[in-house]
């Protein structure tokens, strides 16, 4: 078995060793590729995830407060306040990803927080997007 399979934080370390060194012979190539192709793909995954939450947020804003059991809408504005501040650290640290805030972005998150919100709260909610971009983003930030 190789060190990766057996202890993944030792791996990264000699991994990281051996690279410094210029012992790239001795590297473990094929899961230094895959370990940077998952890093590579965790911001776009992040990126969606935090988007899904502020959209989750809007939806129970717009929600009666008669549907919803506890209602909080101050607290959900500075969950999406903060959602807000690291999605524009994302952007700014990875400025590909704002070619990903598309219209097809939006709707797939939209779909699993409609899905959320509608398993949490019995309700039905439309099957499309009633929100834009910038509903969802300050304008600075796509």
């Amino acid at each position: 078995m190789k060190l990766y399979e057996t202890d993944y934080c030792r791996w990264t370390v000699e991994t990281a060793r051996l690279l410094r060194q210029g012992r790239f012979q001795e590297v473990d190539v094929e899961h230094v590729v895959e370990e940077l192709e998952d890093m590579g793909n965790s911001r776009p995954r992040e990126l969606r995830a935090r988007v899904m939450r502020i959209l989750e947020h809007l939806i129970k804003l717009d929600l009666p407060s008669s549907q919803i059991v506890e209602y909080n809408d101050s607290q959900w504005r500075r969950a999406m306040a903060r959602q807000r501040i690291e999605i524009e650290d994302l952007l700014k640290e990875s400025p590909s990803l704002c070619q990903t805030l598309d219209g097809k972005m939006l709707a797939e998150a939209y779909r699993k927080a409609r899905r959320m919100i509608q398993d949490e709260y019995g309700v039905n909610l439309p099957q499309a997007c009633p929100y834009e971009w910038q509903d969802v983003l300050p304008p600075q930030e796509h």
